[in-house]
């Protein structure tokens, strides 16, 4: 019994002397990904508020990933014209592609049910990350007056760091994306 307790012992005082808790998850080392082999998929549309009040944001972390080689692409899903799209892009000042998605086939291969809702790529469309941008909106029309967890910059910056994002995946908020029957039909 006092072989247990000395163990035990051993180990918190251990843990307390790294600054360690004992849920805390050790960052394991990831294969290197080239800062320019990233791609932020945003999924928005263009009638939802939450997608409009995130562009100033997105905007921001296209300027600042986009000079380390990060690219960020739009998708926007349903019946939105490219002269819609293009208008809203000048409209709000976007630099990043945006493609239209009327059949739902982004939809689909991302499994992406809300906008905004991004997901963090490699090249080959691994996702890294998805969900929230940040942790503004915890709930439709609720929103905090400031921002605490930044998700989609700080797994960017852990990949860049050759590390696995402490937070791989959290809930978007914002409309649901509503995919019509005919393109249902058409998986």
């Amino acid at each position: 019994m006092r072989r247990i307790l000395l163990a035990f012992l051993l180990i918190v005082s251990t843990m307390l002397l790294t600054g360690q808790s004992g849920n805390a998850k050790p960052q394991k080392a990831v294969r290197p990904i080239p800062a320019d082999s990233l791609i932020i998929w945003v999924f928005l549309a263009l009638d939802c508020p939450i997608s409009q009040k995130y562009i100033s944001e997105l905007t921001q972390i296209d300027s600042v990933y986009r000079m380390q080689g990060v690219q960020v692409k739009a998708v926007i899903p349903g019946s939105v014209s490219q002269a819609e799209i293009d208008n809203f892009w000048k409209e709000y000042g976007i630099r990043f592609s945006a493609v239209a998605d009327p059949d739902f086939q982004w939809v689909r291969r991302f499994s992406a049910r809300i906008t905004p809702e991004v997901f963090l790529t490699d090249i080959n469309q691994q996702v890294i990350y998805r969900g929230a941008i940040d942790d503004w909106f915890f709930d439709l029309g609720k929103y905090r007056q400031r921002v605490t967890q930044r998700y989609l910059r700080d797994a960017i910056e852990a990949v860049q760091r050759h590390k696995v994002p402490g937070i791989r995946e959290t809930e978007a908020v914002g409309c649901p994306i509503q995919v019509l029957p005919s393109a249902k039909a058409k998986k």
